[in-house]
């Protein structure tokens, strides 16, 4: 009776190892992932890629000041507009559990720049040059300008030398870029380019006369020195030695004819003397005739021993009178300007002999 006893207990155990279930293991996922970018600009993306492991079957992501702020794609990307340092987080789960993973994305602000330009001068004559300089802020590093009429058109360098070759008025455009913006300052009719009708003396009398006195007779070819003008080049002169009338020198007909557009410029010339210095009068020192009328100017100095500059604004404000010593109008003076027939600069500034020289003449337009 026992031994039968004893073999149901050992055929119950067995039974029972053979019936129980083997518990697999738990896959457990791990929450991990990387930006393409931890440190962006305002208004930049980052592109996120989820590297959790052990196949998670949802994925919530999370994050703080971007656009979305929250996803539930594998690989996302996220908008920042606003500088700050900025959380994202990622919760995976999987069929046995769930996991978070953290980090962080620094948004900088970005660098606003602002374009600005000068020049050493914005009035030129034709043919001449100009240096522009890049005064912008925001450090920037690429330089792109627009010169309208120049030569150069273009130019990438951020401070360029521009000639001009033709008169008119001239647009110049600059467009500059520092990585995080870009801005264009554009400065209409910023560039003036003249036609200026000069008389250097460098070779010859360059077709001045003399009228009055001097020179034994009036309508002379003045006479030239090759030698120790202004910029020591040739220069005219004349020789007064006679007691009388005032001599002056007398323009070529390159100045004359209709110089309407010329009022509101000047006449810019050196005079030089060689007298005494004791017997110096007043006179019409420069006379322009047109159209049958005249206008006068009136130096306040007189020109010494030295080269001496004088500069005639051909403009109301100049103080231009007329035969009659009557202030003229801008009206009068423009009729005067369209059909100039003459001018005339004063040569003679002491009575009794003396030497008048003259150099460097120019007529500049406004």
């Amino acid at each position: 009776m026992r031994s039968k006893i004893k073999f149901c207990k050992t055929f119950i155990i067995f039974a029972l190892l053979a019936c129980k279930e083997e518990v697999p293991e738990p896959v457990l996922v791990e929450a991990a992932f990387s930006p393409e970018l931890s440190t962006i600009k305002e208004n930049g993306e980052v592109s996120f890629t989820d590297e959790s492991t052990n196949s998670p079957t949802t994925r919530e992501w999370i994050f703080e000041g971007g656009d979305p702020s929250s996803s539930t794609e594998k690989s996302p990307i996220v908008t920042y507009n606003t500088p700050g340092e900025y959380q994202v987080t990622l919760t995976v789960t999987g069929e046995d559990n769930s996991d978070k993973a953290t980090g962080t994305v620094t948004v900088e602000e970005l660098v606003q720049v602002i374009p600005n330009f000068e020049s050493d001068t914005t009035k030129v004559n034709v043919g001449e040059s100009i240096e522009f300089e890049d005064k912008s802020e925001g450090n920037p590093n690429s330089w792109d300008w627009v010169f309208e009429g120049g030569d150069p058109a273009t130019s990438t360098e951020q401070n360029p030398t521009v000639t001009y070759a033709e008169e008119g008025s001239y647009e110049v455009s600059l467009t500059v870029s520092n990585g995080d913006t870009e801005a264009t300052e554009t400065k209409e009719g910023f560039i003036t380019v003249n036609v200026e009708i000069t008389s250097g003396f460098t070779d010859d009398p360059d077709g001045w006369t003399i009228v009055g006195d001097a020179e034994g007779g009036s309508n002379v070819e003045a006479s030239y020195s090759p030698f120790e003008g202004l910029d020591d080049s040739g220069y005219i002169y004349a020789e007064d030695k006679v007691t009388g009338g005032v001599w002056y020198f007398n323009a070529p007909s390159k100045y004359l004819g209709d110089r309407t557009d010329y009022y509101g410029g000047a006449l810019s010339f050196w005079l030089i003397q060689d007298s005494r210095m004791r017997n110096q009068f007043n006179s019409k020192d420069v006379i322009i005739r047109g159209n049958g009328n005249e206008m006068a100017y009136y130096h306040e100095d007189f020109p010494g021993l030295d080269w001496t500059s004088f500069t005639v604004p051909i403009e109301v404000a100049g103080g231009w009178v007329n035969a009659s010593g009557v202030a003229l109008t801008q009206e009068e003076m423009e009729a005067i300007l369209s059909d100039v027939t003459s001018i005339w600069v004063r040569g003679e500034f002491e009575t009794g002999a003396d030497t008048g020289g003259l150099d460097q003449f120019e007529m500049i337009k406004p």
